[in-house]
């Protein structure tokens, strides 16, 4: 579900990446995690 293991592994260990994946998984189904976490990836990786 999750694809950031391998490419920023930092930005998950986060304790606001963290908080905000588990709230959305008590709420919403993996289609709109993958909606979130590919906008969080976007801004993320450039900044490598």
């Amino acid at each position: 579900m999750l694809q950031t293991g391998g490419r920023n592994p930092s930005m998950k260990m986060t304790d606001d990446a963290r908080g905000g994946y588990l709230q959305i998984t008590l709420r919403r189904p993996s289609q709109y995690i993958s909606l979130r976490w590919r906008s969080r990836l976007e801004q993320c990786i450039p900044c490598e």
